[in-house]
């Protein structure tokens, strides 16, 4: 390989850590609150839900669920996840979850919140 093909392919190497290192500086730490809107297709209307996640001490997180237009506050989640940008929950009592990926372009959580059948919901930060 002569000499600008050992410069090119350093360049390569170089960018790909550089580019790895970047997508990880770009992960989201849940903590915090998040708020979305479903639409509810059985029912022809929109729910606003609030989330909020709280880093645990020992690690991991926890979190608790709200829907203002149901009257339901502070629903203790049964289990909140973070791992690799996606960020995942449940809820037992209504066999509902959630799982969604950070989209740092639109600075949320992308995914689909999961009650019986799946229904897009967008998480971005403040109250509902």
């Amino acid at each position: 390989m002569g000499g600008m093909g050992k410069i090119a392919a350093m360049i390569a190497v170089v960018a790909a850590a550089i580019g790895g290192a970047s997508d990880a500086s770009q992960a989201q730490d849940a903590a915090g609150d998040w708020h979305g809107t479903l639409h509810s297709p059985g029912l022809n209307t929109d729910l606003r839900l609030g989330l909020s996640v709280k880093a645990k001490a020992g690690g991991g997180y926890e979190g608790t669920i709200s829907s203002p237009d149901q009257g339901a506050a502070d629903i203790p989640l049964d289990e909140v996840k973070v791992d690799a940008g996606t960020l995942s929950f449940s809820l037992a009592a209504i066999m509902a979850s959630y799982k969604g990926q950070w989209d740092e372009a639109r600075k949320a959580w992308v995914g689909q919140f999961t009650q019986g059948g799946p229904v897009p919901l967008v998480l971005t930060a403040g109250k509902p």
